[in-house]
């Protein structure tokens, strides 16, 4: 009996192609990869323009994963929005309250170049997330320290812990205050405390960040977006105070 590979239009090469399309179907890239696949000619190699296949399966499981840390999020959001809110005043507004929650696009990219860069699993990558909740606060520059501690007293009595506090106002580049926050159930979130000066600057200067973290940019675009932002923070007002400003992790948070 012949082999059913060597059957008359049923050959190697379209079992592959079909399951190749099958792949992609499930990948939500189709169209793309069925172009692909008909423009072939007979050899068995894969067009360029297809991805991988360990690369289609690694942005899956990315995408699952976000998926599980933005249902978490979901379920503790209100609660925390409130307290975030009360921190409001005369002179402290939140701002980009409608982007508090993640992408599920961003953290899925997230995921994937940090587990490339730290060298660790996707899973464990996943895990080191701090900002599927982002909040940012901005202050007037006039009250900007007592402000900020003030905010994150009221956090901590509302058993929102502060585990991490980087204060980025002295020296060249980012100025303002990033923090990261725990809640008591151990969500992990984000909260950036800006002057109105600061904030614009880092609107201003999102597309040279992203530039800057891209692991398709070149050295040299990277280092350009590197100096424009210089450039752009430099000319940002610093409040008196902030640079020597240090917040005290508490042992058990």
């Amino acid at each position: 009996m012949r082999s059913i590979f060597n059957s008359s239009g049923f050959s190697f090469r379209i079992v592959m192609r079909t399951l190749l399309i099958l792949l992609c179907i499930s990948a939500g890239t189709a169209s793309v990869c069925y172009a692909g696949v008909l423009s072939q000619k007979e050899e068995t190699t894969v067009s360029a323009d297809i991805e991988p296949q360990e690369t289609i399966s690694e942005q899956i499981i990315a995408e699952k994963l976000a998926e599980e840390l933005i249902q978490t999020a979901v379920q503790v959001e209100p609660e925390i929005t409130a307290v975030l809110v009360s921190l409001e005043s005369e002179n402290a507004r939140l701002v980009g309250l409608e982007h508090r929650i993640k992408s599920k696009e961003s953290l899925s990219r997230k995921i994937l170049a940090d587990a490339h860069d730290m060298e660790v699993s996707l899973e464990e990558a996943a895990g080191t997330i701090g900002d599927v909740l982002r909040y940012t606060l901005c202050i007037d520059e006039e009250l900007y320290i007592p402000t900020v501690e003030n905010a994150l007293k009221t956090l901590e009595e509302n058993h929102i812990s502060v585990i991490k506090f980087k204060n980025r106002w002295g020296g060249e580049g980012y100025k303002g205050i990033n923090t990261n926050l725990k809640t008591e159930n151990g969500l992990i979130l984000e909260l950036q405390l800006h002057t109105p000066a600061s904030f614009e600057a880092k609107e201003l200067e999102h597309a040279n960040y992203e530039i800057a973290r891209s692991e398709t940019s070149t050295e040299e675009e990277k280092k350009a977006a590197a100096a424009l932002a210089i450039e752009i923070y430099a000319k940002v007002p610093v409040p008196e105070g902030s640079p020597e400003y240090v917040w005290e992790i508490k042992p058990d948070n």
